[in-house]
């Protein structure tokens, strides 16, 4: 069977090496997904907030409540109702042309979508 997104198991290698840094000035993990082919954004996205589903609860100042910010190369469509179903919400921030940067907020940590 042929991938319109290439060999998957190319694009999950390449999603296994992503590795999230830190903003230093607001202090929330940085995903740049710029690189990866789809649909590489969106199993990294959504492997990263799994992980953070995880987080004990009711711990505060997890990232879930500060944001991950996110930079990717095109709108993530298929991503959104995704995020809906785990009670994550977005949103659009300025980015130069041909990047989209969003901001994605936990369960409780407020945002909009």
């Amino acid at each position: 069977m042929t991938y319109p997104c290439g060999d998957p198991e190319a694009v999950l290698a390449e999603v296994g090496r992503v590795s999230p840094s830190d903003d230093p000035e607001t202090g929330e993990t940085v995903l740049d997904l710029r690189a990866l082919p789809p649909p590489g954004p969106f199993i990294a996205i959504l492997r990263h907030i799994e992980g953070l589903s995880r987080e004990v609860p009711g711990e505060k100042g997890g990232e879930g409540e500060r944001g991950v910010l996110v930079r990717l190369s095109r709108d993530p469509k298929f991503l959104y109702p995704e995020l809906v179903d785990r009670g994550w919400t977005w949103e659009p921030l300025p980015a130069p042309a041909g990047e989209v940067r969003l901001r994605l907020v936990g369960p409780g940590g407020g945002g909009t979508r």
